[in-house]
């Protein structure tokens, strides 16, 4: 594991979340899937490309940002 790749384990399914230049992947390993990144999450990593902020920075940002774009769309699904 490289130092732009951050894993996480949830009962049987492993998470990767890549950071590139491109922007954050997430890919589950269950099903290989790479899920689209919100378009405020990308900018927000590309300011932290600016700011020269480091790896572990990067992810942090990238998991609490992600953690609550899904919230909201849960919130959205619930309220649909």
């Amino acid at each position: 594991m490289n130092k732009n790749t951050h894993r996480h384990i949830s009962g049987s399914l492993l998470t990767s979340t890549f950071i590139t230049e491109n922007g954050v992947y997430k890919m589950n390993d269950e099903i290989g899937k790479k899920q689209v990144t919100h378009p405020v999450i990308r900018k927000c990593m590309q300011h932290l490309d600016v700011i020269e902020a480091n790896d572990k920075t990067k992810q942090i940002v990238y998991m609490y940002l992600k953690a609550m774009d899904q919230e909201i769309e849960t919130l959205k699904d619930k309220n649909s």
